[in-house]
């Protein structure tokens, strides 16, 4: 499954569960398609498999501080999962 939001892909950060790099560099693609930028994202949205698992969250990483997108809590990470799925 492919995350489609990034609301879905930093829920799934604060929960602590393992984000599957197709789906790190499938947001980052979709970030772009919304005009979203930054230079960590448009590498991320580059990267191909094989893929290098810390590479890929070192830049997912850097693209969430880059474009102040905050993790939520663990709670508040549970609650939108639950409300999404």
């Amino acid at each position: 499954m492919l995350l489609t939001s990034w609301i879905q892909l930093l829920c799934a950060r604060g929960v602590h569960l393992e984000v599957q790099s197709l789906d790190c560099v499938a947001w980052a693609q979709q970030m772009l398609a919304l005009a979203k930028d930054s230079e960590s994202l448009r590498i991320l949205a580059s990267l191909t498999p094989p893929f290098d698992y810390p590479e890929v969250q070192r830049y997912l990483e850097m693209t969430l501080y880059e474009l102040d997108l905050e993790r939520p809590s663990e709670s508040a990470a549970v609650w939108l999962l639950s409300r999404t799925h």
